[in-house]
């Protein structure tokens, strides 16, 4: 089933976007937290995929540096799950989302953060 390979991530996302968006939903009398909560996903690592011969899922778990997009300055580093999952706490602005593609450079994406709210990102 080749395109089992293209729909697992595609589903995966969608997971994640569709998956309960909500901070912290308690009785506490707080707001509910900013910040971001997303998946890393990868394309498959070999050109030609075969049903006998199937290639391994690339690994997801990375590294992401968060900067302020003003300045630049770096506000964290995280880390993925071993599914590629992540989730930040961050006040409300504009950050820049760093992360490495193996193999590959270095990737860049701009997420804004609004206020008492977490935004999904997807990162590919």
């Amino acid at each position: 089933m080749p395109h089992a390979r293209v729909l697992v991530p595609v589903l995966a996302a969608m997971a994640v976007a569709g998956g309960g968006l909500a901070a912290d939903a308690g009785d506490s009398a707080e707001p509910p937290v900013s910040g971001i909560r997303g998946l890393v996903v990868l394309a498959p690592s070999c050109p030609v995929i075969l049903e006998r011969d199937p290639c391994p899922e690339p690994a997801r778990s990375v590294s992401i540096v968060i900067r302020r997009a003003a300045d630049r300055t770096r506000v964290a580093t995280i880390g993925t799950d071993a599914r590629g999952r992540f989730r930040k706490a961050l006040e409300p602005g504009t950050y820049l989302l760093e992360w490495r593609r193996s193999p590959g450079p270095t990737a860049t994406k701009r997420v804004r953060v609004p206020r008492h709210r977490l935004v999904v990102v997807i990162l590919h």
